[in-house]
C-alpha cells in the first residue's frame, strides 16, 4: 500500500472520529469507540508520515489526495 493511502485514509477518518466524539459527548454519553477511531487515525497518519521518504510537508498533502484519485481512477 502506498504512503498517500495511510495518510488520506488517516485524515478521513480523524474527520469522521472527532465529528463523532463531539456528537457522543452531546448526547452524553462515553466516547470510547470515537477515541480508538482517533487512535487509528493517528496511527494511519504517522504511518504514511513514516514511509514516505522524506516525509511531509503542509502543502503535500493535497497532492496526496490528488495522486490517490488519480490512481483510483487509472485502476478502472
Amino acid at each position: 500500500m502506498s504512503s498517500d493511502l495511510y495518510l488520506v485514509s488517516g485524515i478521513v477518518l480523524s474527520t469522521l472520529s472527532i465529528s463523532s466524539f463531539f456528537r457522543v459527548l452531546d448526547i452524553g454519553q462515553k466516547p470510547r469507540m470515537s477515541i480508538i477511531f482517533m487512535l487509528t487515525a493517528v496511527a494511519l497518519i504517522a504511518l504514511g508520515w513514516v514511509t514516505k521518504p522524506g516525509g511531509y510537508g503542509l502543502w503535500d498533502i493535497p497532492n496526496a489526495f490528488y495522486r490517490l484519485v488519480g490512481e483510483i481512477i487509472h485502476l478502472r
